[in-house]
């Protein structure tokens, strides 16, 4: 993707964030509340037994919290009228503390905030309002999931089936919010890219770039994996990237972002406390009975998937249910972007490699269906009573990355050309313009 498509995509991004106001993605103000922590230095999440998790945070941004929590979070039709507006925009930081929940996102690694934590630092700075620090770190936050887009599109440009997996109206309404959604889908594309490009390795290549390219993938993965505990499989690309290219010094390195991953899961699972659920037993006594029983678990995945009621939730959030689980496309949307979806994943197959490098595609259908499962299994750890008959808490938008695993083993070619550019540009451009349309169509109808 060149800077001037790039700049045309950002401003896209910004005009259709700017119809979602603020705190309308789940958890965005614990999110938020960490960004701010992380701002000032505080790396760790406290709390107490009685207040659960959480920290104290200025006494400002819980009031900003509030003021849409109350109202359009939890009512459709509700609206800030012009005095709540004002009040809103008003609000500046005053150096009080005031303690603020800050349920599941204290788990995460804290460098996938930087954006957002640079964002909340510079606002600050520079004494901007709490509601214009707070539409800059969207600003940096889309900002920079559009560079590592580009980024990886100038590295391997996607198949039209990932593709499609990215403007998805669930994925897209979530880039466009100051969570962490959008850039673990971004740092995702940029480490297939990456292993895209690496495997198999070529004569002629400069070395140093072959080694920037390994290392940005490791790096991805860390933030990645450290972030999203169901994508632990993606830390399977820079091992076979290093078997294929049989470099010991790139196994090394493998072997250390496994263990920098592992090292930080295991500090996060023994200090991270969310009390929401009453789950009955220890996630490390949960995981304990499914790893001894894994016909039980397959049981408790079955039932789920085949519940009616709980099957098409999952359906209809992988490609879009908005905000707080409330806002849901126009009914011929879902059908026509499925059908959309399946379309892309034949022209994906159509225009990849001649010679498909097996190996490769059978890695990344492995590594999708496993992501795919380990959404169940972190789900029942962390979210569902045990025993359990199904499992509580899952999405559809909690596959997307592992759609997009699965949707990049359609295949490309390493470089798109002639005939090839245009079916790739028209199939994806086709898909932009009916996804995008259904978003903007339902957020003018929720927000306006």
């Amino acid at each position: 993707m060149s800077g001037v498509a790039a700049a045309i995509v950002f401003v896209i991004a910004w005009i259709i964030a700017a119809l979602i106001p603020p705190v309308q993605s789940p958890d965005e103000h614990s999110h938020l509340a960490r960004v701010y922590l992380l701002s000032a230095g505080e790396v760790s999440v406290n709390g107490s037994p009685a207040q659960g998790p959480g920290g104290y945070v200025d006494a400002a941004l819980p009031k900003f919290f509030d003021a849409y929590l109350k109202t359009v979070a939890v009512r459709y039709d509700a609206r800030l009228d012009a005095a709540q507006q004002a009040e809103v925009r008003a609000l500046r930081w005053s150096g009080e503390r005031a303690f603020q929940p800050l349920h599941g996102a204290g788990f995460y690694f804290p460098a996938v905030y930087l954006p957002q934590v640079a964002a909340f630092a510079l606002g600050r700075a520079i004494d901007l309002s709490v509601f214009h620090t707070y539409w800059l770190a969207r600003l940096f936050c889309i900002a920079v999931c559009v560079g590592l887009v580009a980024a990886a599109m100038r590295i391997a440009r996607p198949p039209p089936a990932a593709m499609a997996v990215l403007l998805l109206p669930m994925s897209v309404f979530q880039a466009l919010s100051p969570t962490i959604d959008g850039l673990t889908m971004a740092l995702t594309l940029l480490a297939l890219a990456c292993c895209q490009r690496l495997v198999p390795a070529r004569e002629g290549r400069s070395e140093g770039a072959e080694r920037g390219l390994f290392m940005a993938m490791c790096l991805c993965c860390v933030l990645v994996c450290t972030t999203r505990l169901h994508m632990l499989p993606l830390l399977a690309l820079p091992l076979f990237a290093a078997w294929r290219r049989r470099s010991g010094r790139e196994g090394l390195a493998g072997m250390v972002t496994l263990a920098a991953v592992g090292g930080w899961l295991a500090f996060a699972m023994a200090t991270a406390v969310d009390t929401r659920v009453d789950k009955g037993a220890g996630a490390a006594q949960i995981l304990a009975f499914y790893l001894r029983d894994p016909l039980a678990f397959v049981e408790v995945v079955r039932r789920s998937v085949a519940d009616p009621q709980l099957g098409r939730f999952y359906a209809d959030s992988f490609i879009g249910v908005l905000a707080w689980l409330d806002t849901r496309l126009p009914s011929p949307a879902y059908p026509a972007l499925w059908l959309g979806l399946a379309l892309l994943v034949v022209v994906s197959a159509f225009l990849r490699d001649r010679v498909p490098d097996g190996g490769w595609r059978a890695l990344l259908v492995f590594c999708g269906l496993a992501s795919g499962l380990m959404v169940f299994l972190a789900l029942l750890v962390s979210w569902t009573p045990h025993p359990a008959s199904t499992v509580q808490g899952v999405q559809g938008r909690y596959f997307l990355g592992p759609a997009l695993l699965l949707a990049w083993a359609a295949g490309t070619p390493q470089a798109v050309a002639g005939w090839r550019r245009g079916a790739w540009l028209l199939a994806v451009g086709a898909f932009a313009v009916a996804s995008l349309g259904a978003l903007v169509v339902t957020l003018a109808a929720r927000y306006a």
